[in-house]
């Protein structure tokens, strides 16, 4: 995921990433979480039910976030 979202950053200002298996995932989703990463934040995360998240948001990299996981 970190390797995804540098790699994305450095050609756009900020990136959303999905899971691959988020079937209730609907567009109003995604509007909601760039316009929250466009807003006030630099990082969202949308939690799922299994206490991970399906899709996190960035407008730059933060290594921390996967370091000893």
């Amino acid at each position: 995921m970190d390797f995804a979202i540098s790699d994305c950053l450095k050609k756009y200002q900020s990136v959303l990433l999905i899971g691959c298996d988020c079937p209730t995932l609907m567009i109003d989703d995604l509007n909601i979480a760039w316009d929250k990463l466009q807003g006030d934040y630099d990082v969202i995360f949308c939690p799922a039910k299994d206490r991970g998240y399906y899709l996190i948001g960035m407008e730059k990299p933060i290594l921390e976030l996967f370091s000893d996981m």
